[in-house]
């Protein structure tokens, strides 16, 4: 490859006779036998100098790349505004983190500007919250795809450009995935006849099993991979007392029994209500990583005429 030169061809920047020629001259351009005016070729000079330095000044420096890197310290927790030093000049911003940690929006927004995150850190995730209305000043903000918030998981990049009509910063590829929700029908345990949407990405079963004549439980699967960040169930029940549960859950994949089951998050509540609504926030997001677990979501009842009337899963997906 040829070597770079150190300089560009400055020419009458600095005053000197310059005159644009008209359009009729630069349609036919010089003529044989003629002799240019210097003015003429004085703007010539002084127009290509002037793109040299435009590009050189740009993403053209030196071989091709997006500029300027930067690796702020680490972050955690909910960050605001986020305005890390020297971003005013970054391109690429290697994020480490300190634990899992959600921007609500960054700093420095200009005319189509790109910026590169890049999760650096090979243990916590990063996630960007879709535009609250509320969080970030409105010009930092982000807006993503189907109005969902996105993770970058260890690794992972996201490449974003700011939309100036909108005053928002817009994911425009990389390789960060969207929260999703998956909602299912309950049913009473009696009558597994329903029809179930598993949305996108539900791809198991629903089971049940009686563990006595009071109580009972049922089970939606959820393949490996997934990072679960909330599960919200309504239940209708008789009314008497006793404990409701909504639980997410892990088993040996070969385990018939149940013996092995784990509880990983839980909600539970004694309410004598007819109508519950059980949300897991705590424990939460739980990562559905082992390839030897199965995992689930199941609720517990008091007596089989509890019925289980929805359940919503919000999730990343593998």
């Amino acid at each position: 490859m040829a070597t770079k030169p150190s300089s560009t061809p400055r020419w009458a920047n600095s005053g000197g006779a310059v005159v644009e020629p008209t359009s009729g001259k630069k349609d036919v351009g010089w003529v044989v036998g003629e002799k240019p005016p210097a003015q003429y070729l004085n703007w010539i000079h002084k127009l290509s100098y002037e793109w040299f330095e435009y590009l050189s000044d740009g993403i053209f420096a030196g071989k091709f790349g997006l500029g300027s890197t930067i690796s702020p310290s680490a972050i955690s927790g909910t960050t605001n505004d986020w305005n890390p030093t020297s971003l005013s000049t970054a391109a690429v911003i290697r994020v480490d983190l300190s634990a899992d940690a959600t921007l609500t929006g960054i700093s420095g927004g200009d005319v189509n500007r790109v910026l590169v995150l890049v999760n650096v850190d090979p243990t916590f995730n990063l996630f960007l919250r879709h535009d609250d209305g509320a969080s970030s000043t409105a010009a930092n903000r982000f807006t993503l795809p189907d109005s969902a918030d996105m993770l970058l998981r260890p690794g992972k990049a996201a490449i974003l450009l700011y939309d100036s009509t909108s005053s928002r910063w817009r994911y425009i590829g990389g390789n960060a995935v969207s929260k999703r929700t998956c909602m299912f029908a309950g049913h009473d345990f009696e009558a597994l006849t329903e029809t179930l949407d598993f949305d996108r990405i539900i791809a198991g079963s629903l089971t049940s099993n009686s563990a006595s004549a009071t109580s009972f439980n049922t089970g939606l699967s959820l393949p490996v991979g997934t990072l679960v960040t909330d599960i919200t169930g309504k239940i209708k029940t008789s009314g008497g007392g006793g404990t409701r549960q909504l639980k997410l859950v892990s088993s040996d994949w070969d385990n018939e029994t149940g013996s092995d089951t784990t509880t990983l998050a839980s909600a539970s509540t004694t309410t004598t209500s007819t109508l519950i609504t059980l949300t897991i926030a705590s424990t939460m997001p739980q990562a559905l990583s082992s390839v030897t677990k199965r995992y689930s979501i199941s609720w517990q009842g008091v007596v089989q005429s509890d019925v289980l009337l929805s359940a919503r899963v919000e999730y990343y997906p593998a």
